[in-house]
């Protein structure tokens, strides 16, 4: 998506760039410096333009994996061979138009706060030659699908359907055409989030239609039927979105003036045979594979390009932001800010893309096993071939898109031209020899040969050296793009990764070693802001679906629920024992008595369950007694005065210096500072113990068993232990899932009752917490 520009593109210096190109495509003249370098600002909007520009193509890449098995098994591979060669036909002929887009987002973005009459007479004459040129395209299509139609070796059914399947993706051209059209004018009036929607939209669409009709039975006509009237809704809702947007812009019928795009027809020409090069690099291995080879041969290669192409859209996203950011301000502030944005660029891109590659060549075999069922060696190794040549293209992104932007257009024409040819070439002469594997490394190698070319051109535009570039680029990256592969490495050999969840699971992980080891030790400033912004943008989200929830869930008890399982989890997920003994700390260390233990309803609790122990073990006092969790001593006074002996134990050290404070007159206590899942028991047994307010802070289901058995091994044989803790709330007390994952005083109660060496004696449930007094049998 080479096209899909950033929010950049402003004013005279667009203009005068678009000038300077259309007037023999030479360099701009070096400015003078105006002292102004790409500061912080500029490089955090430049990647989080990218970002945003990613959005949508993800989510169409996504969705086109998910469906890849689907469509296959349904159409079996010569039909869906058929589908892909028309589908890549009209994709190749999308390319051959006047490109009068390219100018029309420059003109838009220039003015997108006002207007001027000039963008609109561009916009309106524009309006009219895309209709035209998308129908001439449609017959082309038709024609050129008529003619592969006997080289494609298909059967009898096929090939008499083969016709209509062209015709109707001819039809559904027309429609793309606008929309791409359409879609640029939204991108240069800054609509990132419209672009965006429409995008997610229509994969979301496309494959609700798709599975509808396969399902139902339906043969690749009917597939082609369904993607068509998809296409003509997502357009209408386009064209709606521009109206309400910037209604001068609309799409209507209008009389086309030449004079109106004379002045744009030489730099759009020129910039679309340049993007139209480097897709036709991407897309015409499949051709020449189906021309030679047969139908079903591209199938192999079909798949091996889902999974590099959706992680080749990073560097497209990130590259397309950077044209019109160079054609401003490489054009105001010369060389210096040119090579900034050079270095800003490539870096983000490499940042984002080489943790995608590096996994995705690793799992690959897991992968392919989990998408397809099987592991088929040649489509692993054009996959792994494919993500080479993914990576190299990435690494010139930026470059071919900084000499763009400062004019440079017959370089990058040239480059493209030449990495394009030699793709061909070695291609047709490879497939006979070498079959589908062929095509890959073609690809790999005029990729690569591209990029260095563009890198080296773009350096010496911007007064840099390549090998200060890539230095700069790529510095801080190391350590966790080895972290992150190492991790994927280990997984795939001890885990095997053969379903879904454990090839997902082992991709996230990769990827969160990967980012959290950057943004801790290989992260600059504005890449930490970025992070930062992104994280509070994600609390922002979180808390409005909060708020938005609260009232369903009270209304839907399924869902509320569901609400609170799911916090439940997140507080299992997140809650070891050292954040929790970290979290102890703090509290202690931000408040004397932080809950409030010295208030009426808390002593009450206290007084309730000293009578629960009164009335078990009559006047009877225990000669050894054992509080876990003692705090700052308040309920460790009341005890006291019950037994021989007690020792008081909790994990903060300043809880613990306190409660020594409040009960320094009481000689039969001792306080030492211990781990309830850590720590050696204390020496011998106890005729009591208590432990008040702790258990629920064992968040997850195995330490609570570990604590469970820890706590029968301190009684003495007939000693007895008393447990209070807090009740969960009133879902989690009912819920099935509450027991299970023992959340909440009561849950929690029940558990350890269920130990086999004790007993329940008796119970009592307040307003706010659960009493349990348990015996050891």
């Amino acid at each position: 998506m080479e096209r899909e520009l950033g929010e950049f593109g402003q004013g005279a210096q667009i203009r005068q760039a678009a000038q300077s190109a259309e007037s023999g495509f030479a360099d701009f003249p070096a400015a003078a410096h105006s002292g102004a370098a790409l500061d912080v600002d500029e490089r955090i909007r430049l990647m989080r333009d990218g970002l945003i520009n990613y959005a949508g193509p993800l989510c169409s890449r996504i969705v086109g994996i998910l469906l890849v098995p689907f469509v296959l098994r349904h159409l079996g591979a010569e039909a869906y061979g058929l589908w892909i060669v028309a589908s890549s036909l009209a994709g190749l002929i999308a390319l051959f138009d006047l490109g009068l887009g390219w100018s029309v987002m420059r003109e838009v973005a220039g003015g997108a706060r006002d207007l001027d009459e000039a963008t609109v007479r561009l916009v309106a004459a524009t309006n009219s030659a895309t209709v035209a040129l998308a129908s001439v395209g449609s017959v082309v299509v038709v024609l050129s699908g008529l003619a592969l139609t006997g080289s494609l070796h298909l059967s009898g059914s096929l090939r008499a359907a083969a016709p209509l399947v062209f015709g109707l993706v001819a039809v559904g051209f027309i429609g793309d055409q606008i929309l791409y059209y359409l879609t640029e004018i939204l991108q240069g009036l800054r609509r990132f989030d419209v672009v965006n929607s429409l995008s997610v939209a229509s994969s979301l669409i496309r494959a609700a239609g798709i599975v509808i009709v396969l399902g139902a039975g339906g043969a690749v006509i009917s597939l082609a039927a369904c993607q068509l009237a998809v296409t003509a809704t997502i357009v209408a809702v386009a064209a709606i979105a521009i109206r309400q947007v910037a209604p001068s812009l609309a799409l209507r019928p209008r009389l086309f003036r030449l004079s109106w795009i004379r002045n744009h027809v030489l730099f759009s020409v020129t910039s679309q045979l340049a993007h139209a090069l480097s897709s036709m690099t991407w897309s015409v291995p499949s051709l020449l594979i189906g021309t030679i080879l047969g139908s079903q041969a591209i199938v192999p290669y079909h798949i091996a390009q889902r999974f590099p192409l959706a992680a080749a859209e990073v560097g497209s996203s990130v590259g397309d932001v950077i044209m019109p950011a160079a054609s401003h301000l490489g054009r105001a502030n010369g060389a210096r800010t040119a090579g900034e944005l050079l270095e800003a660029g490539t870096r983000w891109i490499l940042v984002l893309e080489l943790p995608l590659c590096i996994v995705l060549w690793i799992i690959t075999p897991a992968l392919l096993n989990a998408w397809l069922g099987t592991t088929p060696w040649a489509t692993a190794t054009l996959m792994r071939v494919i993500l080479m040549a993914v990576l190299a293209d990435s690494l010139g992104a930026a470059a071919g898109n900084v000499l763009w932007g400062m004019g440079a257009v017959r370089t990058v024409l040239v480059v493209r031209s030449a990495a394009g040819l030699g793709m061909l070439t070695l291609a047709i002469a490879a497939l006979p020899r070498i079959g589908v594997l062929g095509a890959a490394g073609a690809l790999f190698t005029a990729i690569t040969a591209g990029s260095l070319a563009l890198i080296a051109a773009a350096s010496r535009e911007c007064a840099i050296s390549p090998a200060r570039l890539m230095r700069s680029a790529s510095s801080g990256l190391l350590m966790p793009a080895a972290a992150c592969g190492g991790f994927a490495l280990v997984a795939v050999q001890l885990a095997g990764l053969e379903r879904w969840a454990a090839v997902i699971v082992v991709a996230i992980a990769s990827a969160a070693i990967y980012f959290t080891l950057f943004y801790r030790f290989g992260a600059r400033n504005e890449e930490r802001r970025l992070a930062d912004a992104a994280i509070q943008s994600l609390r922002g989200v979180r808390d409005a679906a909060d708020r938005a929830l609260r009232p369903l869930l009270r209304r839907v008890s399924a869902l509320r629920s569901a609400w609170y399982l799911a916090l439940a989890l997140r507080e299992i997920i997140r809650n070891g024992p050292s954040r929790v003994s970290r979290e102890l700390d703090a509290e202690f260390a931000a408040h004397n008595d932080p809950w409030d233990y010295g208030r009426a309803a808390e002593q009450l609790r206290m007084q309730r369950a000293l009578e629960m122990l009164g009335s078990a073990i009559g006047g009877a006092r225990p000669v050894r007694t054992l509080e876990i969790g003692c705090a700052e001593g308040i309920f460790t006074a009341m005890l006291a005065a019950r037994c021989d002996s007690l020792l008081a134990l909790d994990l903060s050290p300043l809880a613990l210096a306190r409660a020594r404070e409040r009960n320094r007159a009481r000689m039969n206590v001792s306080f030492e500072r211990w781990d309830l899942l850590h720590d050696p028991l204390p020496t011998g047994t106890f005729d009591l113990v208590v432990i008040m307010s702790v258990l629920e802070y064992v968040f997850r289901p195995r330490d609570l068993r570990i604590a469970r058995d820890r706590l029968a091994d301190l009684l003495a044989p007939g000693g007895y232990l008393l447990v209070s803790n807090v009740r969960g709330s009133q879902i989690s007390e009912v819920s099935w899932w509450g027991r299970h994952l023992i959340r909440g005083g009561k849950w929690i109660n029940i558990f350890l009752g269920k130990h086999p060496s004790l007993h329940e004696v008796s119970s009592f449930t307040g307003d706010f917490y659960v009493h349990t007094l348990l015996r050891k049998v």
